[in-house]
């Protein structure tokens, strides 16, 4: 009798191993990590209320309602899967956070100042800007400091990144936008035009945020 009951209770714990390792594979949570800050820049950021905690940063993201996503965009985003899309004020002068997102460490700039969601229209305008030739055509700076964002989120998981900086007259992005490619810059300037800097603007001002008040 004692052989028996060993032997079921056996199988019923290899059987929730089992089930918890294969739910866990088909339903993988990706962890946004804390982003490693300078004794300089940690001072700075606790002394600021300005910033938004990674906390808040996550759960807007969570909460962020998930668009519907069937009309086609010019490419490269016809390309990507995606079903939401943040703006974010952040500052970007700091050498180590120069993007608002950064991909390969999973995790949110330490220092945003506001976030927004694009709705399907925004989500149209900013794909056709960073995409249009006419955005593109003047010189750069040698700065980047941006202090503008977009991710594109698939869930919890950033599909593409894009930081601006004008300043700098400048964008960059995760995936590789016509016309604004390092090796097309001796024959084309892949900085801002004019026409591209009020473009950036108007949207901003739209989604009311800093880059709305710019002035050229």
């Amino acid at each position: 009798m004692k052989i028996k009951l060993t032997t079921v209770y056996l199988v019923l714990v290899l059987g929730a191993i089992t089930f918890s390792c294969l739910n866990g594979a088909k339903d993988p949570k990706p962890t946004i990590e804390s982003p490693q800050l300078t004794t300089e820049e940690n001072e700075n950021h606790n002394n600021s209320s300005q910033y938004i905690e990674e906390s808040e940063l996550i759960k807007f993201l969570r909460d962020c309602p998930t668009n519907n996503i069937q009309q086609s965009y010019p490419s490269p985003f016809d390309t990507i899967s995606f079903d939401k899309v943040i703006a974010y004020d952040f500052d970007g002068s700091s050498e180590m956070h120069q993007t608002v997102f950064d991909t390969k460490k999973n995790g949110f700039s330490p220092f945003v100042t506001k976030q927004v969601t694009l709705n399907s229209r925004a989500i149209e305008e900013l794909t056709t800007l960073v995409t249009d030739k006419s955005t593109y055509g003047e010189e750069i700076s040698a700065c980047f400091e941006p202090h503008l964002g977009f991710v594109f989120f698939e869930g919890l998981k950033a599909k593409v990144v894009i930081n601006v900086c004008l300043d700098c007259n400048y964008l960059t992005s995760t995936i590789p936008l016509s016309f604004q490619d390092d090796n097309i810059v001796d024959e084309y300037p892949n900085g801002f035009s004019n026409k591209g800097i009020d473009r950036i603007i108007n949207l901003s001002a739209q989604l009311e945020l800093n880059y709305g008040n710019y002035k050229k």
